[in-house]
């Protein structure tokens, strides 16, 4: 029986009817497009799904290519300055994923510890309110996952926050200031020195003089700061891999660096059977800016796995 026989849905057994109307949207090279209103496709009253002939498809193509070359001659306005509340802001779970580490961690970094007496040790992140994670919250984060991915113990690295907060005279985020990048092995060589543990890990890195090198100075230069301060941006990747964490773009989730196209976007589109070469020319992209966001997103979900 050919499609335009139909009378029944493949799908739940539905009863099939053409229906034309507006509102319908289809996903074509990783961007969404109108479905022509006037366009009336075998549609199942019970499920909705549509069918559609080769005929139908090809109608539908003919639109999204339309559409596209509208919006690529299409003047683009200026990307708007977000402030406050409408900067990016993460969920602990969002930023865990974005840091690497497991959300359980993330929660008693910030919230403490319970202890098998009911009580809670105390929050390692030095936090201003209690609302959802902001940039620089997420900029801490990976730089105390930095440390505890060296071995160094969570109250080294409690003591070293409350160490660089005086040194630093910051009063939020000390472990993400610029003058860490100065002050950092002064910090950690006093709380190194009130140590009571030889073999801690931290002890090991003072003696060794390589704070800095293996610790503070590789994670600090994934990011940009404004002046001496805190920072600006974050390549999470490092800078060769051209994505970026910019809370003043598509609400500080990852985009690549030319285009600030999302990097979720791409791997939600070739996940969904869009050809990379495709997307690329689609996007106006270089075909290893895609593969290099794909990989990004696949990274993230290995790690969160």
């Amino acid at each position: 029986m050919s499609l335009p026989d139909l009378t029944l849905c493949y799908n739940c057994g539905g009863h099939l009817s053409r229906v034309a109307r507006a509102g319908r949207t289809v996903v074509y090279l990783g961007e969404t497009y109108r479905i022509p209103a006037d366009l009336a496709l075998l549609t199942c009253d019970a499920c909705g799904h549509e069918w559609t002939t080769a005929d139908e498809e090809e109608a539908i193509e003919a639109a999204c290519l339309q559409q596209k070359e509208a919006r690529a001659s299409a003047p683009r306005p200026a990307a708007p300055v977000l402030l406050g509340p409408f900067r990016g802001t993460y969920t602990q779970r969002r930023a865990a994923d974005l840091v690497g580490i497991p959300q359980s961690t993330l929660h008693n970094w910030i919230a403490g510890r319970e202890r098998p007496d009911g009580s809670r040790s105390s929050p390692v992140l030095l936090r201003q309110g209690s609302g959802p994670l902001d940039f620089h919250d997420l900029a801490e984060l990976a730089v105390l996952a930095a440390f505890r991915r060296k071995g160094v113990e969570l109250k080294n690295v409690r003591a070293a926050i409350e160490t660089a907060q005086e040194l630093l005279g910051a009063e939020s985020h000390p472990f993400c200031t610029y003058r860490l990048s100065t002050l950092g092995g002064q910090v950690f060589a006093r709380i190194a020195a009130e140590s009571e543990q030889d073999n801690d890990a931290l002890v090991d890195l003072v003696s060794r003089n390589v704070v800095m090198a293996e610790v503070i100075s590789p994670i600090l230069e994934t990011f940009d700061f404004e002046g001496a301060t805190l920072p600006r941006r974050w390549w999470p990747r490092g800078r060769q891999a051209a994505v970026v964490i910019d809370p003043d773009i598509e609400f500080g989730e990852p985009v690549l660096e030319r285009s600030h196209i999302p990097t979720n976007s791409l791997w939600t589109a070739v996940q969904q059977g869009d050809a990379m070469d495709a997307l690329a020319e689609c996007r106006n992209l270089a075909l290893d800016e895609v593969r290099v966001a794909v990989d990004y997103e696949r990274s993230l979900r290995l790690r969160a796995a």
